[in-house]
Formats: structure tokens, sequence, C-alpha cells
């Protein structure tokens, strides 16, 4: 087993707000590992570092041995990382098999010269990605879906169409910011059971997470974010159970 991505002394400040301060660990391949912490101890900021949405100020992040840091976003992107966002970013007016047909990379329709010079490929591929598009969604629960415009989804479905997009474009890593918001009862335990699923098949996944029941479920290492710095990291009846965590999260409350 390899550390996937690797993180070193991560460190951003917003003037004189330090949000994240000299932050290192690493994430395993075919491994889930989850960010945990209070409001404000510098999760998403992390993501935005490592995704190339945030420059930072010092540290590096490596991607299979390749550093990340002063990359786009879509360069990112396209070396194997996806991102989630709470606030989904679906296009409303595609259908269910729109949505995920248009995040397989590398497509031959994208490119005016295949249009003109080889269009039987490109219908062909178009024929394959389709069917590729329907096994995907009927892994996540959303087989019979297709038709319906991603708009139309219940919250909770379009949780799902999102996880299936990340599927489609193949990346390496899924970066996945609070994946269970507004998801409750038998759907948060669904979803549960899907993600672990698709990890226990190789998928490594890195979660921003407030949910400590999904966490627990799913992640294989949890590191515990606090004012910005590592605070500590350990699997989940390690951190769950530390009593100084408690009381910083939720005042001695965490279950």
């Amino acid at each position: 087993m390899s550390d996937l991505l690797v993180v070193s002394d991560l460190a951003k400040s917003f003037g004189g707000i330090k949000a994240v301060r000299g932050v290192s660990f690493t994430v395993r391949r075919g491994k889930a590992t989850s960010l945990v912490g209070p409001n404000g101890a510098g999760k998403t900021t992390i993501f935005n570092l490592i995704t190339g949405s945030l420059r930072a100020d010092t540290g590096s992040v490596l991607f299979e041995d390749r550093e990340l840091r002063g990359l786009s976003p879509s360069q990112v992107a396209r070396l194997g990382i996806s991102r989630t966002f709470q606030d989904l970013r679906l296009f409303a007016t595609m259908t269910v098999l729109e949505s995920v047909m248009v995040s397989f990379p590398d497509q031959l329709g994208d490119r005016p010269t295949a249009l003109v010079f080889r269009p039987r490929a490109v219908r062909r591929q178009e024929r394959q990605l389709r069917e590729k598009a329907r096994e995907i969604l009927a892994q996540v629960g959303l087989s019979g879906q297709e038709g319906r415009r991603a708009g139309e989804l219940s919250y909770a479905e379009q949780k799902l169409l999102t996880i299936s997009r990340s599927m489609a474009m193949g990346a390496d890593v899924w970066l996945l910011d609070e994946p269970a918001s507004g998801l409750d009862g038998d759907t948060l335990v669904q979803f549960a059971a899907l993600l672990r699923g698709l990890v226990d098949n190789g998928q490594t996944v890195l979660i921003v997470e407030h949910n400590l029941r999904l966490v627990q479920e799913v992640s294989d290492w949890v590191l515990f974010l606090d004012q910005g710095r590592l605070k500590a990291e350990g699997s989940p009846e390690e951190i769950f159970q530390n009593k100084e965590l408690q009381d910083i999260y939720m005042g001695g409350g965490v279950v």
C-alpha cells in the first residue's frame, strides 16, 4: 500500500488570520480518510489548497510524487483528483444520464476534427459511454432516473448523482466536502454503505464531514483539526474516544 497524497507543512493566512498552520498528513491509496474538527478549523481551506483554488503560503502537496502547489484547479483535476462541493454544482436542466456522460474524460466528441473525420468512432464511443453511465447510475441506486432533470431529483438523489459524476471521471482521489449534509435516517445508512463499498473496491477518498456517524462508518483514518493545526490522527475509535478532542469538538458530546 502506498501514500497517494502527501501534504507537508501546509500553511495559509488571510491577513492576520492563520487558517492553516503547518499541517502535514498522508492519504493512503484505497483508503477513506476524514478531516474533522470544529467550525473554522481549516478543513475546507485545506481542500482549496490541495485542489488549487487557493495558493498555499508555504508547504507542499505531492500527488503520486508530483507537486500540486501552483497548479490550477483544472490542472489538478486532469491529474486525477476530483472534488465535490457542499452546494453540489449540478446543471439543473441536464438529464441525470447527461450529467454523468459529460463527466467522462477524453471524449472524441469534444474534438472538432474527430466529429468531421471520425464520426463513426464518435458515435461508437458515445454508445459505450451511455451504457457505462447507466451502469454507474444503477450502482449508486439511480437506475430508472436517467431521463429526469437533475433539478427534479430529491436532495439525497442529487448527492448520489455527484458521486456518479466522480465515478465517471475516473479520478484516483475524491475530495468530498460534506457529502452527508442534509441526509438522515435510512438515506444516510444507504449512502454510507455505498461510499464504504466503493472504498473497499479500491477508491481513495478524503472527506470533510461534520456527521460523525458517517465518519465512523466509512473512515479508515481520521485527522482532527483545531484552529488550523493537526491536533491528532488515528482510527475513528481512537479519535472519538479521546476526551480532550471531545471537549474541543462539542463539549464532550461526541458519540
